[in-house]
């Protein structure tokens, strides 16, 4: 298990061309693989911060457009879908879970309606 604590990780850029991998983190396996707190960000990175399942322990700070699940650059019915399919307990992989704490619950139904529209 990786675990990130009091850490910075921004202004890295990867892919060729930029839309593709990641540029602050890539997490393989499952969920709890990776455990992100303390003081950690990791923003500022294109043209993914992180991609792949994470823990995220307040007050740590990850930028992206989480409540996109389906990753098509918009937050709506499909995304909403996977949130309500997904419901409890966190599946390793992490869908549905938007705020990264483990479990799949109104907060991250919260999450989605009030991101609702294109990830900015």
């Amino acid at each position: 298990m990786l675990h990130l604590i009091d850490t910075l990780i921004s202004k890295n850029s990867s892919g060729d061309p930029l839309l593709a991998g990641a540029a602050g983190l890539r997490v393989l396996g499952g969920q709890s693989s990776c455990v992100v707190s303390g003081s950690t960000s990791i923003c500022g990175n294109a043209p993914i911060d992180v991609d792949g399942p994470f823990l995220l322990e307040d007050p740590a700070t990850v930028c992206g457009c989480f409540a996109d699940i389906t990753g098509d650059g918009v937050i709506n019915g499909g995304d909403l879908g996977i949130v309500l399919s997904s419901w409890g307990a966190a599946a390793a992989s992490g869908v549905g879970d938007v705020n990264h704490d483990g479990v799949v619950s109104s907060i991250d139904l919260a999450l989605v309606l009030s991101a609702w529209g294109p990830c900015n």
